[in-house]
């Protein structure tokens, strides 16, 4: 699971960006371990920019408290089962997104997290259908210029309709849509 944030402040205030990399992982790590959980986790040094430069530092969460990672699952997989299962493991999952934003600007929520957050808000517009995940595609990247978090279109099925999701990186549903 890839959480991307902004820590960086702009180089005019005093450090150039290399400069606030060792400050900022050195934060990160404290930060993590005020979490009260054990997490594996590595920090990775990004530049999503496209055409300027925009650092970034990528936290790679392998597990939480010996918890493994959800994955989206593999097509044709129900969404209320893939929903039931994060439910079951995703409680330290979740409460880690609830609280590493507030430590630390955000620029893109996990795909992972996005998957749950697009399903949700399928299964509130079908109601008691149940719907099929077919796919999901990167509509523009993290640190694009019209979607600076990213967007992402999940496609499903149900018995008589496709449908597809469309959500950015800040778990903003943009559409939701009979295709």
């Amino acid at each position: 699971m890839k959480i991307i944030l902004n820590p960086y402040k702009d180089p005019a205030q005093g450090l150039d960006w290399h400069e606030q990399t060792p400050e900022i992982e050195t934060r990160i790590t404290g930060v993590m371990k005020e979490f009260g959980q054990s997490i594996d986790y590595s920090l990775q040094e990004m530049n999503i920019g496209i055409g300027a430069d925009w650092p970034t530092i990528a936290v790679n969460v392998a597990t939480i408290a010996g918890v493994g990672l959800f994955a989206i699952p593999e097509a044709h997989k129900r969404v209320r089962e893939a929903l039931e299962e994060w439910h079951r493991i995703g409680g330290n999952f979740q409460k880690l997104m609830d609280w590493l934003p507030s430590k630390e600007p955000l620029v893109s929520y996990p795909i992972e997290i996005l998957f749950i957050s697009a399903s949700e808000a399928l299964v509130g517009v079908l109601g008691n259908d149940d719907a099929v995940f077919i796919k999901y595609q990167e509509v523009e990247p993290v640190g694009s210029y019209s979607e600076s978090c990213g967007l992402y279109e999940f496609q499903y099925r149900t018995y008589a309709d496709g449908w597809k999701v469309v959500i950015n990186g800040r778990k903003i549903v943009k559409t939701i849509e009979k295709v």
